[in-house]
């Protein structure tokens, strides 16, 4: 008779706490974690409080929780795992066509976040979840993240006909005089990123340009995914 498995109920207790953190939009507070997990409330405010001890958490001014450094940290070990760097030469060609960079990105909270940037120069990984940025910055990752791996509906007008059209969105920064371009991307076991094409675009990006950027773009994309 095969022994049934052993569960440990307290590290599968505080791995729910971790996971309801890490992948909400916003700080919570421990009723938010009980709502969440169906977890009693005194066991949640255990959890909390020994997981923000240990760093695995930070509370808030406010009393609420997000996640810690410790959590970015294990984050940063697992993008490293991946050995992102090994795709520099797949992006080779669209350096030198454009002088562009492009860079890979994760959500956290509410916010995308650039997690690895490819560059003619060097392959980098970046700090997780440090430093602001701004809305403009996210244009147009973060509505290719929602349109993939979040709420569809909440993506309108012309970003959902180039998502729906396309498989790829893109934004023409004039201030910056660049051109931004996003498609989703999906490592098997780890989890859902957007991979964004950074181009100089002085002056409005032809039928052309656009073309050559998404293929670009959707080459890549479904290339380092595969590996």
């Amino acid at each position: 008779m095969p022994s049934k498995p052993y569960k440990v109920t307290s590290l599968e207790r505080g791995l729910a706490v971790l996971q309801t953190l890490g992948s909400a939009d916003r700080p919570l507070r421990n009723r938010d974690v009980v709502a969440s997990t169906g977890l009693p409330k005194a066991t949640v405010s255990r959890l909390t409080n020994t997981l923000a001890a240990m760093g695995y958490l930070r509370r808030t001014d406010q009393g609420s929780y997000v996640p810690g450094h410790l959590s970015a940290r294990s984050g940063r070990s697992m993008l490293a795992g991946l050995d992102l760097a090994q795709h520099a030469p797949r992006f080779q060609a669209f350096f030198e066509e454009t002088g562009g960079i492009a860079v890979l990105e994760a959500m956290i909270g509410r916010t995308m976040v650039p997690v690895f940037r490819w560059s003619a120069a060097a392959s980098t990984l970046l700090s997780q979840g440090t430093g602001e940025v701004s809305d403009d910055e996210q244009v147009p990752s973060r509505h290719c993240r929602e349109f993939f791996y979040g709420d569809k509906t909440s993506v309108t007008g012309e970003f959902a006909r180039q998502l729906s059209e396309k498989g790829w969105c893109y934004w023409w920064d004039v201030a910056a005089s660049e051109l931004s371009a996003s498609t989703a991307v999906r490592f098997e076991h780890v989890g859902d990123f957007v991979l964004t094409l950074h181009v100089p675009q002085p002056e409005a990006p032809s039928e052309a340009r656009l073309a050559r950027v998404g293929l670009h773009l959707c080459q890549s994309a479904r290339y380092i995914a595969q590996q």
